[in-house]
Parts: C-alpha cells; sequence; structure tokens
C-alpha cells in the first residue's frame, strides 16, 4: 500500500530517484514522503500550543505551516490521480488473491482535511488574538 511510512523508508519500490524526502517514479510523478507530513504535523501541533499560550506568532506559524502541508498533500493527492491513475496492484496474502486500483490511501486524505482546518483555525485566532491584545474585546 502507499503511505507515506513505506515511502520514507523504502520509496515506492518501482520508481527512479527515490529518497527519503522525495520520491520520483519512472512515470514521471513527483511525491513527497512522510518525512513532511511528520514535520509540518509536529509543527501544526507546537502552533496549537502557542495559540493556547495566546501567542499571534503561533497563529502565523500556523498559517505557513498550515498552507505549505495542504500543499504537499495536495501535490501527492495529483500525482496519484494524473500520474499512477490505471495502475492497479494485486498478490497474494496468506492464500487469498487480491487486486486494488492505486489511490490515495485514507492517511493523505486527512493530512489535507486537517491542514486546511489549521488554516482556518490560525486565521480565526489571528483575527481573535489581534483583536483582544487591542482591547476589542472583553474578557
Amino acid at each position: 500500500s502507499f503511505s507515506g511510512w513505506n515511502t520514507f523508508h523504502q520509496g515506492l519500490g518501482f520508481g527512479s530517484g527515490s529518497n527519503w524526502t522525495f520520491v520520483g517514479t519512472s512515470e514521471g510523478a513527483i511525491f513527497f514522503s512522510g518525512f513532511f507530513s511528520l514535520i509540518f504535523g509536529l509543527l501544526i501541533l507546537v502552533m496549537g500550543i502557542l495559540i493556547l499560550s495566546r501567542l499571534r506568532f503561533g497563529a502565523v506559524l500556523g498559517i505557513i505551516c498550515g498552507i505549505l502541508a495542504l500543499g504537499v498533500a495536495g501535490v501527492n493527492i495529483v500525482m496519484v490521480y494524473v500520474k499512477l491513475s490505471g495502475m492497479s496492484v494485486s498478490g497474494t496474502i496468506e492464500g487469498y488473491s487480491y487486486s486494488a486500483s492505486v489511490g490515495p490511501g485514507i492517511g493523505l486524505w486527512m493530512f489535507a482535511a486537517l491542514s486546511l482546518i489549521a488554516i482556518v483555525f490560525s486565521i480565526v485566532s489571528f483575527r481573535y488574538i489581534g483583536r483582544r491584545a487591542s482591547g476589542g474585546i472583553a474578557t
């Protein structure tokens, strides 16, 4: 299965130019490995802690990291659909044969959705923390 964890360690197996940050395939697709998901996820977690501490920098960090993370997820999703759309995977596990078409996994969709949520949360927090600091909202 295509997962960030597998590509982080071993690439896609059928590609050329794979390493631990980028995965290049012979079909011309370029994927970001799970390394970027881990880094942006950690930075978004730090963003949440900074926002809970009512530091405006946390909201700025969240907007930047959220946009970059959404970009990484978007590139991976587009590459799967555009470059690998006709591929399928088949094999046998414990005597049962399987066949499946290649598509983005649930983890990639969750990464994209949570990145979008982080962007929205950061924008709202940025506006709230700024108004509160200027005395616009009573506590």
